[in-house]
């Protein structure tokens, strides 16, 4: 459904939607990483919301079908997929475990 035109104008681009929203998450998911190189993971942990913003991501990527049609969709996503790797990569040690049992420290 088209947005209608007020006045003979477009309107303006919503501050808050999907793509806004996202790119806003993945700056400061990208902020939570250098925080964490700079200090610990216990400290950012304690100050920091990280899952939810992965959970955000996750919820309106699957809730949003019109990403295709956006521009720099793919570079976005295949930078998201990079700092979700470098995120694993920096809090695997502490918070999992490759054996299926479990974390179970020694």
């Amino acid at each position: 459904m088209k947005k209608c035109k007020e006045n003979g104008a477009e309107p303006q681009k919503s501050l808050y939607s999907s793509w806004t929203v996202l790119n806003q998450l993945y700056d400061k998911l990208n902020s939570m990483l250098c925080e964490i190189k700079k200090t610990s993971l216990l400290e950012v942990a304690s100050k920091t919301e990280m899952y939810g913003c992965l959970r955000c991501i996750r919820m309106i990527v699957e809730s949003t079908q019109d990403f295709l049609s956006v521009n720099g969709c793919q570079e976005y996503f295949q930078k998201l997929v990079e700092l979700s790797f470098e995120l694993d990569r920096v809090t695997f040690p502490i918070l999992g475990s490759p054996s299926p049992e479990g974390f179970l420290p020694g």
